[in-house]
């Protein structure tokens, strides 16, 4: 305690301002692990990746293009059935996706790389095919 406050509590009307006690945060609710939900369009099973999210305020359909995977995402508080029920009708974008996803990771794996003339080295295109993409480094410079 300071010398001023020790002052204040000897004068008349004066009072201490209540001290604040920091109150402890309720501890959150862990949400669930990710579970695997297989969804059946045209006999083809489709395996999607549901999981909950504190950060998410509406129900998420994403597919990965690194690994194709499928996910589903959900707010906390919505219920899996109408979160899974979103994912079934959904099942026709879900297995066009996948089979665009594997047509690319199971595409063609060549390089061509075409040499040119010192003078032409400037502008010279290099194509690359990968994955059934061209990508074009750098073209001709023209003014």
């Amino acid at each position: 305690m300071s010398l001023f406050d020790s002052l204040r509590d000897l004068l008349p009307g004066t009072t201490r301002p209540k001290q604040r006690v920091p109150v402890a945060a309720k501890p959150k609710p862990a949400l669930p692990p990710p579970e695997a939900i297989t969804i059946d369009h045209a006999g083809v099973p489709l395996v999607v990746m549901f999981e909950r999210s504190a950060k998410a305020r509406r129900v998420s359909l994403r597919v990965d293009q690194r690994n194709g995977r499928v996910r589903l995402v959900a707010p906390p508080r919505m219920a899996r059935d109408k979160a899974l029920g979103f994912a079934h009708a959904q099942a026709a974008w879900i297995h066009s996706r996948t089979l665009r996803q594997s047509r690319r990771s199971h595409g063609t794996s060549l390089d061509v790389i075409s040499p040119l003339p010192r003078k032409a080295r400037s502008s010279f295109i290099e194509l690359i095919l990968r994955t059934s993409r061209c990508v074009a480094t750098r073209g001709p410079q023209r003014a």
